[in-house]
């Protein structure tokens, strides 16, 4: 049994397995505070993250495909959520997304995409997997955020409107991993600030 204590929402993040759970949410403002059952259904990978607000259960993809639509990191009516677009082109929000997990960000094409990843709010980890993407803005980093960006396999993020990557100021990124990046930018730095604007730690 699994309880949830809170004024309007309960958040529980769980890393399971594959199989089936059953699970009894009891919270003092949902459901008059009688308890909810709900089952999880874990298919994916070695490890899923099931992740409930509310009543509502929500599955966190292991991976985002960038090919599908631009990812979202940002924060609405003081809730950060999580924005990106599913296999049908459907766009999923997630609301208080896990800020612990580490993002992985992948590509299908071989060809440049021209979709874009923004984080505008809070502290974020991704793992770019293989990106090509061309396009006015690639990555940002915006609004007092912080991004860290570990690399796998090779990468090339080209800004055709700014940087390849803009860490805003009072933003900050750090780099890391095993993969290559090859970044560049248009009247702005490869990885910075915007023409004429100051950039954030990197």
């Amino acid at each position: 049994k699994i309880t949830c204590v809170g004024p309007t929402y309960g958040v529980m993040t769980l890393q399971l397995t594959p199989g089936t759970y059953a699970v009894t949410v009891t919270a003092p403002e949902l459901n008059g505070g009688q308890p909810m059952e709900k089952e999880i259904t874990v298919t994916k990978g070695e490890t899923t993250t099931a992740y409930m607000l509310n009543e509502n259960v929500v599955e966190i993809p292991e991976q985002l495909v960038l090919d599908n639509g631009n990812i979202v990191f940002g924060i609405e009516q003081d809730i950060p959520f999580l924005s990106y677009y599913n296999d049908n082109k459907e766009q999923k929000k997630i609301y208080n997304y896990p800020a612990t997990l580490e993002y992985a960000i992948i590509q299908r094409s071989q060809e440049p995409i021209g979709n874009t990843i923004t984080v505008n709010y809070g502290s974020v980890r991704m793992k770019l997997r293989g990106l090509n993407v061309n396009a006015g803005v690639p990555v940002a980093v915006l609004d007092g955020a912080a991004a860290a960006i570990s690399l796998s396999g090779a990468n090339t993020l080209a800004g055709t409107s700014g940087p390849g990557i803009h860490v805003a100021a009072s933003t900050a990124l750090t780099l890391d991993g095993t993969g290559t990046l090859t970044v560049s930018g248009t009247n702005a730095a490869g990885i910075g600030g915007k023409n004429d604007e100051n950039n954030g730690t990197i």
